[in-house]
């Protein structure tokens, strides 16, 4: 009985440890609202595309030009234009 009494009251204190270690939970702070005058997020089909690097673009994708041949071709010929 004894033994029961001081393994309870052990229990009971060590507890103590695990309950005082953490800390009480913070209240969230709010976050700082957006701008307003940053403009809304586009969707993808609406971005404006220069239209001679689009076609510079499909001509150096009919010659098979992938990587920095690629750019470098489609930049070369946007300066051309």
């Amino acid at each position: 009985m004894r033994n029961t009494i001081l393994a309870t009251l052990a229990a009971f204190g060590l507890s103590a440890f695990a309950f005082g270690a953490t800390t009480p939970a913070t209240p969230a702070t709010p976050a700082a609202p957006a701008a307003t005058a940053t403009p809304a997020a586009q969707p993808a089909s609406a971005v404006k595309v220069n239209p001679k690097k689009a076609e510079c673009d499909k001509q150096a994708k009919a010659k098979g030009l992938k990587g920095e041949e690629h750019k470098k071709f489609v930049s070369e010929c946007v300066k051309a234009k």
